[in-house]
């Protein structure tokens, strides 16, 4: 049988044998293909795909180390529909990119630094286990005074994942310091992601 040139829907031609039964069937089965591939689509734009992760207190941060974030993040309730953020194997906190959501993802993170004065560092890296590579985001700062609001890092940037991505953050400072708290209700700690589109 002939197909429609955008859905290639089959129907039948004069040439064909007489079997309504048979093409009908072929006909909506193709159909039911197209509407489930459009359904699947449209589900992806409807749902809002993200995950919010925070930190939850503080933690010290040693001069000169380099922390993949292990302990004591958690997803916001109602922020990861899609179970993205996990505790991998190794300990570390990860976010990772579930299969058929690969696009175009909007990434953001803060993480406040307070103590002493010195340079500050924070960044996202993507599918690296070492601290000091991969990254897609990064935020160096030179906190030569240290006020009580402390020093901000943060970046945003819309970046291209891949299905099953993973994305880990990392904490760096050349004074010993504390990574974390809240500040006026303002959390001391967060990285949140957010699918933008194909």
């Amino acid at each position: 049988m002939p197909q429609t040139p955008t859905y290639s829907w089959p129907y039948p031609a004069l040439s064909d044998p007489p079997n309504g039964a048979a093409q009908i069937e072929a006909l909506a089965e193709a159909a039911e293909s197209t509407v489930k591939s459009l359904d699947t689509r449209l589900t992806k734009v409807e749902t809002p795909v993200r995950c919010r992760v925070r930190f939850s207190g503080s933690f010290f941060l040693a001069a000169g180390a380099n922390l993949m974030a292990e302990g004591g993040w958690f997803a916001v309730s109602g922020e990861d529909p899609l179970s993205m953020f996990s505790i991998a194997g190794d300990g570390f906190s990860q976010i990772r990119i579930p299969a058929g959501y690969g696009g175009l993802w909007a990434v953001s993170f803060h993480i406040r630094f307070s103590g002493n004065s010195g340079s500050r560092m924070a960044g996202v890296n993507k599918n690296s286990t070492d601290p000091t590579s991969g990254f897609i985001l990064r935020d160096p700062r030179n906190a030569t005074t240290d006020g009580g609001d402390g020093t901000q890092c943060r970046n945003f940037e819309e970046i291209m994942l891949a299905d099953n991505d993973v994305l880990r953050w990392v904490t760096w400072s050349s004074v010993d310091c504390t990574v974390g708290n809240d500040f006026f209700g303002y959390p001391g700690a967060e990285i949140y992601v957010r699918r933008v589109s194909d």
